[in-house]
């Protein structure tokens, strides 16, 4: 996956970017544990199953 455009617009800010291959979906929303953010794409399937993955996986 290119992710220079993310690195380049990360240089001010420092944040922690971890980039998976795998499409967004319910089982790999698993992944979002404790993340601040997820970024969609347009080929992710976010569902309202996953959505409520990521909110509990992610809630601090």
């Amino acid at each position: 996956m290119t992710v220079a455009f993310f690195e380049i617009a990360n240089e001010s800010y420092y944040h922690e970017l971890t980039f998976l291959e795998p499409h967004l979906e319910t089982k790999i929303a698993l992944l979002a544990k404790d993340s601040e953010a997820v970024c969609i794409f347009v080929n992710d399937q976010v569902d309202q199953e996953t959505l409520a993955v990521i909110k509990i996986r992610s809630r601090k």
